[in-house]
């Protein structure tokens, strides 16, 4: 009876007091085995003992089933809270556009998923692997967005080099209007104008630009194509050149200038335009490479 009367006095401290709850766990199971091995005792004082020790053992479970639950609990919110982002970010990527995507959406999803609670490990990569899947279709949108923005910076660029065209005709036929420079390329053109380009050198610059694009040259261009093509493997031999940026190209060509000839060289002028729309479809291609 006194080996019980303990064992009844430990289980009860056990479940009155603050130890953790793995080893109240623990320490409830060795004194059920404990109370086993202790055998038949009188009756009557032994149910009373095993009434009190079932309580206290009763109390330690319990306390380990709402520890239980409360964790499912905070694990199913968790779970609720990531499935939720994660459907949040995929109807954000599938309602953005390509004109209104930034990093900084990139740096908000990111921060919003470093905050998540935890989550078991199998959980968390598949939901890993769908941030990492929906940020990469973000990603596309941004890339486009550049794409586009460099496109209208191209075609910008072209109006610009034949406004300064027009201008520099009227120029030379006398006429005093203005024209202020629209972009830094063309303040020395514009600012100090000497003769006309050679043709020839429009030309070549022409071919650069379809060289860089992986678009055909006219039959007529072919021998200065082959001509700049070995000057490029030459000037490139043992080194490994990144290519010229096609923006970077289409302001060389806008900073050359007068684009205006005599008068009665009607060809030369018709020449410089169709070069012109050569140069900068050739570009625009090997913008969307």
């Amino acid at each position: 009876l006194q080996i019980k009367q303990g064992i009844v006095s430990e289980a009860t401290s056990l479940a009155e007091g603050d130890t953790p709850l793995d080893e109240k766990i623990k320490a409830a199971i060795s004194l059920q085995q404990q109370w086993k091995q202790v055998g038949t005792t009188p009756r009557k004082p032994d149910q009373q003992m095993w009434q009190a020790f079932r309580k206290a053992c009763d109390q330690i479970f319990a306390e380990r089933d709402s520890a239980r639950e409360e964790a499912d609990h905070s694990l199913q919110a968790a779970l609720k809270q990531t499935t939720g982002l994660i459907a949040d970010l995929r109807s954000a990527v599938e309602a953005a556009s390509a004109r209104d995507a930034s990093a900084d959406f990139i740096r908000e999803a990111r921060s919003r998923f470093a905050q998540l609670p935890q989550i078991p490990e199998r959980a968390f990569r598949d939901a890993q692997r769908e941030f990492d899947d929906l940020l990469g279709q973000y990603r596309k949108l941004m890339d486009l967005r550049a794409a586009t923005e460099r496109t209208d910076e191209l075609r910008q660029l072209q109006a610009w080099d034949s406004a300064a065209t027009e201008f520099e005709r009227s120029r030379q036929a006398g006429a005093g209007q203005a024209y202020a420079a629209p972009a830094p390329c063309f303040e020395e053109r514009l600012a100090n104008p000497g003769p006309p380009p050679a043709l020839a050198l429009l030309t070549e610059q022409v071919i650069a630009a379809e060289l860089l694009a992986g678009v055909d040259s006219p039959a007529s261009d072919q021998e200065l194509r082959l001509k700049i093509q070995v000057e490029q493997l030459q000037a490139g031999m043992g080194k490994n050149p990144a290519p010229p940026d096609p923006l970077a190209l289409a302001e060389a060509w806008c900073a050359v200038g007068p684009k205006c000839w005599d008068p009665e060289d009607v060809q030369a002028d018709a020449q410089c335009s169709a070069l012109r729309e050569r140069l900068f479809q050739a570009l625009e291609k090997a913008l969307n490479l």
